[in-house]
Order: C-alpha cells, then structure tokens, then sequence
C-alpha cells in the first residue's frame, strides 16, 4: 500500500465524506511542502537558474458548513489528526497583516520585535480557518499591505516591512491552507494564481450523504495503533524526501498542457501538483514527473474542472449546479429551500438570480426558475 492508501483508509474509518476526492490534495500538498524544504537547503532544482518556491497552496471553496473546517481541522489540528506531530502546523481563525508579518513597537524606549505567523512557522503549514476574513482586511485600515505582503509571501516566500522603528525582512516557506465561501472569492485577484482550488458545489444527495456520514461517525474513537502505524510511515516518507538528489519533469508534460488548455500563469501550479502525487507512490533518490497514471490525470482533469468553474463565479455555478440536479428548471420554492441549505439568505439568492437573468443564464417565470437553453 503506498502512503495515500494508508491516509484514506484512516479517514474511511473516520466515515470523511468525499475523502478520495480532496484528501489527496492535502497530501500532495504536504509532499510538495517537504520537498520544498529539502530543495531550499539543498538546491538541488533550479527553474531558469533561479531557485524556485515549489509550495503547493490550497484554498477550498465551499459553502458554509461544507467541510472546509473539517478538511484542515481532520488534517492538521489537534492530537489525532492525519499528520500528527510529524510536520511543524498551526491553526488560524484569521490573521491580521501583524500577525502574518510581524510587527515592531517601542515599549518604554525599548524596541520589541513581534514575530508574525509566517516567521514563526516558516517551515511549517498555516491553516485558516475562513480565508476571507483574510481579503476582508487588505480593505481595513491596519492591514491595507496584507494584500501585497501575502502575494510575496505565497509567491517567493520574502517578506519585507519597513516601520518607524526598524524592518523585518526574512524568507518563510510556509504552505498555506484556507477556506472559503463561494460568493467571497475574487479570483481576479493575483491570489488566484497562487492557490490550487478545490471546489464543492453540493446537491440535496449530498446532504442526505454528509450528514448520514456525520451520524456513522458518532462514537468511533481514535484507533491509536492504527494512527501511530500512519505517523510511523509519514516520518519515513518524510526522512526519504530528503535523501532526493534529482528532480525531472517530463519533457512530454508540455503537449499534455496545451492539449488540456492549461494557461501559462497555471502550469507552475500542475508540475507541483504532479510532483506531489509522484512522491506519494513512493520515493527514490532520482525522482521523475510524468502524468503516465491514471491517478495524475485524475488529479490534474478535476483541477482543471475546478479552476474553470470557479472562474464562472461561484455563486453563478451553484445555482446553475442546483437548477441542473433538478432536470434545468425548479420551482422558486424549491431553489430557496436549496438557497438555506447552503446557508444563503433570501435577498443573496433574489440577487444572484436577477444578475443571472440579466447575464441570459436563467429565465424566471412567476413559479419556476429555468436554464436558458433547457426550457421544457
């Protein structure tokens, strides 16, 4: 069994809806994180003579109550979660420019150096909770340079503030893993090149499922011999990324980009990805990326699924996913029983629906809301 059977198994137990969906993103990510390290000490893969960042970011786009939490909470927090005590974490609420970067004061004519979060785990991986409490406060008075600072951050991993009273420059390879709800997200943004996006736009059958899966799980405590068996074989994977001395990339990698429409901008983002899922079946000290797998395709054709959905808008795309499981047209009432089950509000859904029938996607009539295009 390679490393992602074991952690699958794990979550199976735990009754995780979707876990062979998602899982495997978190641990790609992990395995990329890893190497990253390794690559920062050792150099031993340059990208046009440059030393590159290969982190794997992840931001999950989900409704409110959809798993977000759960993903990173089952992953990193906590004494019986999946990485156990095997990779430096942290778990955020949320993060103020201050507390990401840092900050210098004067206390009594003392100068006292604050450490932000991406210094003190500048080897570790970063969960928040809700990502946009983040974008939330690049508008704010206090935190107006987050924007600029997390972009450097997530891109190269240097951060540099100057203030009254000093500066604090310093490189942090910290992989960041966040949440957010669908309506918060504006993929315009630079972020959006920076992030690998997992997508979950859930139906009524996946309401009956989660929470059918949520009542299998009551009760089932922690199989303390399974997990340590995990954490075991997690700090070998890890002890063997290290002893890598070569890193390829298949020279055929680039038609199977531009055969799938991968943009320039994302194809950074598809190499880490595969590079992560190669060192998930196994490591060797010459390790070569290819997407020969099954495994890897699936990977790279869900992503790519994802990032065009979410370009959509994903407001857009729920709505349209909800009409679509109801044969492409629904009664009001029955969307807006839909709506509250994603946790939206009546005057979010009146909205989204007037803007979609102005953009010619549904065309409403006094008792139903159709697709244009399937009207019956």
């Amino acid at each position: 069994m390679t490393l992602m059977d074991d952690v699958l198994e794990e979550l199976e137990q735990r009754h995780t809806y979707l876990a062979s969906t998602y899982a495997p993103f978190y641990m790609c990510s992990v395995a990329c994180h890893l190497f990253n390290l390794h690559n920062q000490k050792k150099h031993i893969y340059f990208e046009g003579r440059n030393l590159p960042s290969l982190r794997l970011h992840l931001l999950f786009v989900a409704p409110p109550g959809w798993m977000k939490t759960y993903f990173l909470e089952t992953m990193i927090r906590g004494p019986y979660c999946i990485l156990g005590n095997t990779v430096r974490k942290t778990f955020e609420a949320t993060l103020t420019e201050a507390g990401l970067i840092g900050t210098i004061g004067n206390v009594n004519g003392v100068v006292c150096v604050e450490e932000g979060a991406a210094k003190e785990y500048a080897d570790g991986i970063i969960g928040v909770d809700e990502f946009s409490a983040i974008t939330r406060m690049m508008n704010t008075q206090h935190s107006g340079l987050l924007d600029t600072q997390l972009l450097s951050l997530l891109d190269s991993g240097y951060a540099y503030k100057r203030l009254a009273h000093g500066k604090i420059e310093y490189n942090s390879q910290f992989t960041l893993w966040g949440g957010v709800q669908p309506a918060r997200y504006d993929l315009t943004s630079g972020m959006g090149r920076r992030f690998c996006f997992l997508l979950f736009l859930p139906s009524r059958q996946d309401a009956e499922n989660l929470l059918t899966a949520w009542h299998q799980s009551k009760g089932i405590a922690p199989d303390k011999g399974q997990l340590e068996k995990l954490w075991r074989k997690l700090r070998r994977w890890k002890a063997e990324i290290k002893e890598i001395e070569k890193l390829e990339f298949d020279e055929g990698l680039l038609e199977e980009y531009k055969a799938l429409g991968i943009y320039p901008f994302e194809g950074t983002l598809f190499d880490r990805l595969l590079l992560g899922w190669t060192l998930l079946k196994g490591v060797e000290k010459r390790v070569y990326v290819s997407m020969d797998d099954e495994g890897a395709r699936t990977l790279v054709n869900r992503e790519i699924a994802w990032r065009r959905q979410i370009s959509i808008g994903g407001e857009f795309r729920q709505v349209l996913k909800l009409i679509e499981d109801a044969g492409g047209e629904v009664t009001r009432s029955k969307l807006m029983q839909d709506a509250f089950m994603l946790g939206w509000d009546l005057q979010q859904l009146v909205e989204t629906l007037r803007l979609m029938e102005r953009m010619r996607l549904v065309r409403m009539t006094k008792e139903k809301v159709v697709l244009v295009g399937g009207d019956r």
